[in-house]
């Protein structure tokens, strides 16, 4: 009465279903970001960019920003 074999089990299922589910399974599988991932991350990628420019490219006393505030911490 209280079978718990696997055979049991499967015919729990609908066979339509078991079918549709087995066939996803051999489908292609893409892997990529949504578009506003990739947004924030251009954005993000942008700023480092433009902040490290700005770092080499202006000037403070004739030397880049960069150099300078290191000559500041030490």
């Amino acid at each position: 009465m209280n079978d718990t074999s696997p055979s049991s089990k499967a015919s729990l299922y609908r066979p339509e279903a078991t079918a549709r589910r087995a066939r996803s399974i051999y489908g292609d599988i893409i892997l990529r970001g949504s578009m506003s991932s990739w947004v924030i991350t251009a954005l993000l990628a942008g700023i480092v960019m433009g902040g490290a420019l700005f770092g080499i490219l202006a000037q403070v006393d004739g030397q880049p920003i960069l150099s300078w505030m290191l000559e500041q911490v030490h």
